[in-house]
């Protein structure tokens, strides 16, 4: 086995309507939006064998928000019970459900040993029109969990990403050659000083020596719906995501085992660990088939996500 990062999506739902994420195609060919507290266990279970000695990354917050799973803390507690202690355990969300109280737990309990989370924007009329969610909420959520975590000198690191509307609409119509589908009434910020200034707001609460601030790499995953009735040529694009496709795995709240964090539909399935096992679909011919097809650029034949790749590697066509 040379799996290395388990995405789990807890749920397939979230609260946030962010201009970058596909949020209305989101999960819904497998139907189940919130993963059982059973099949989160068998799975951790397995993982916790000798065959997945080189898993390194648990990952909660794939393709929607894993908060929003009322047996969220529970499968947390039993990660931790279970997986080896070289196993790093990150938490991504959009800070909405992140309250000071379960804060405490996750600070308390050492239940991770990463938080990630977005400000897409240094201001209550950027960030809430960028991401539809609270400004107020999101900066109350990350002082609490961020202030807890340094009183407490947890070693919990902390990394941040943001994606400043200017960065968005510059990379869509360059790259892509389109506008974006939503588009935020804001004036037009400086990307640098929109950055610097979401970095100002929480370097107070920031611990220097480990946590990060980044700007997040830009997919079109959003953009897709424009491209999917046109012809596209294939010849030079590359599948930007085949490393994490081939090392990492993303299972669905029902077990699904899709293709990677771009398939937010669930679209290109190498089977279902909910029926077999998690051992099972890595060493599946149906898996080795998907990689085999997106090394070699048969994307029009993968259909789902790839066939518009070019979105998920920022390309024209």
């Amino acid at each position: 086995m040379t799996i290395d990062c388990v995405n789990l999506s807890l749920a397939t739902t979230c609260r946030g309507r962010c201009i970058f994420c596909p949020t209305d195609v989101r999960g819904r060919r497998i139907g189940a939006k919130l993963m059982p507290y059973a099949l989160a266990k068998r799975i951790l279970d397995e993982l916790a064998g000798p065959e997945f000695a080189a898993l390194r990354v648990l990952r909660l917050g794939e393709n929607g928000d894993a908060l929003m799973n009322a047996a969220f803390l529970a499968i947390l507690l039993h990660a931790r019970r279970t997986l080896p202690s070289t196993v790093e355990i990150e938490l991504f969300t959009n800070l909405e459900g992140l309250t000071p109280e379960l804060s405490d737990v996750l600070i308390d309990e050492h239940l991770i040993d990463k938080l990630s989370f977005n400000i897409d924007g240094c201001t209550k009329e950027r960030y809430e029109a960028m991401k539809g969610l609270s400004w107020g909420k999101a900066l109350t959520h990350a002082k609490h969990f961020l202030e807890r975590r340094n009183e407490a000198n947890s070693p919990i690191v902390a990394t941040v990403f943001t994606i400043p509307a200017a960065v968005y609409w510059l990379e869509v119509t360059s790259k892509l050659g389109v506008m974006p589908l939503r588009r935020v009434a804001i004036p037009f910020m400086d990307p640098t000083e929109e950055f610097n200034a979401v970095h100002a707001t929480l370097h107070p609460w920031l611990r220097l020596s480990t946590d990060f601030v980044y700007f997040e790499h830009v997919s079109g995953w959003a953009e897709r719906a424009q491209f999917t009735d046109r012809r596209l040529d294939y010849g030079d694009l590359q599948c930007p995501a085949l490393s994490r496709v081939e090392h990492e795995a993303f299972i669905a709240p029902d077990g699904t085992w899709y293709a990677c964090c771009w398939d937010a539909d669930n679209e290109i399935v190498m089977g279902n660990v909910a029926r077999t096992s998690v051992r099972d679909v890595w060493a599946s011919e149906e898996r080795r088939t998907i990689i085999e097809m997106l090394r070699v650029g048969r994307f029009a034949e993968l259909g789902g996500p790839c066939r518009t790749v070019n979105c998920c590697a920022m390309r024209p066509v």
